[in-house]
C-alpha cells in the first residue's frame, strides 16, 4: 500500500466512525454521560477512600508504635521491681542466714560452757580420789618393781640388770 491508499483509508474509516457517533441513540448518550459522571463520582470516592486508608494505617501505625512504647516502658519499670525485690531477697536471707548463724554459735556456747560447768562438778569432787588411786598405784609398782629386782637377783644373779641401758644389748655378768 502506498500513502495515498493509506490516508484515503484512514479518511474512510473516520468519516464512519463520525457517522456512527452521530447516529447514536440520544437516550444511549445520556445513560452513558450518567456513568461517565458516576464513574467520576466514584473516582473522587475512590481517592477519598484511599486518603482515608492511609490515614487510618498511619493512625494504627502510630498507636501501635505508642502503645510498644508503653510496654517496653511497663516491662522495664517490671523488670526493675523485679529486680530490687531479688536483692532485698537475697539480702534479706543473708541477714537471716546470718542471724541464725549467731543464734548457733551463741545456743552452742552455753552448751559448751554447761557442759564444762557440769563436768567440772563431776570431776572435782572425784579428782582428788583419782590423783589418791594413781598414786598408790605408783607406789604399788614401784613396790613390786622392788620386789621383782629381788626375786630375780636372788633367783639369776647373772641375768640382773636393773638399769640396762639399751633393752636390746646382752645382759652382762654382775660386779
Amino acid at each position: 500500500m502506498s500513502y495515498n491508499s493509506r490516508s484515503w483509508s484512514c479518511v474512510v474509516v473516520m468519516t464512519s466512525l463520525l457517522v456512527l457517533a452521530g447516529c447514536e441513540d440520544q437516550e444511549a448518550r445520556n445513560e452513558l454521560n450518567k456513568t461517565k459522571s458516576q464513574i467520576e463520582t466514584l473516582k473522587s470516592e475512590l481517592e477519598t477512600l484511599k486518603k482515608e486508608q492511609k490515614e487510618y494505617v498511619d493512625n494504627i501505625d502510630k498507636a501501635k508504635s505508642a502503645i510498644e512504647g508503653k510496654i517496653n516502658t511497663r516491662m522495664d519499670e517490671i523488670a526493675k521491681g523485679v529486680s530490687d525485690l531479688d536483692g532485698k531477697l537475697a539480702k534479706s536471707l543473708v541477714d537471716s542466714e546470718h542471724k541464725t548463724n549467731e543464734a548457733f554459735n551463741q545456743q552452742m556456747s552455753s552448751i559448751r560452757d554447761n557442759y564444762d560447768k557440769r563436768f567440772k562438778e563431776f570431776v572435782d569432787p572425784v579428782l582428788p580420789s583419782i590423783q589418791k588411786v594413781k598414786d598408790e598405784v605408783a607406789s604399788t609398782r614401784a613396790e613390786l618393781l622392788g620386789y621383782m629386782d629381788k626375786q630375780l637377783k636372788e633367783l639369776y644373779p647373772y641375768a640382773f640388770q636393773p638399769k640396762r641401758m639399751d633393752p636390746a644389748t646382752p645382759p652382762q655378768a654382775p660386779q
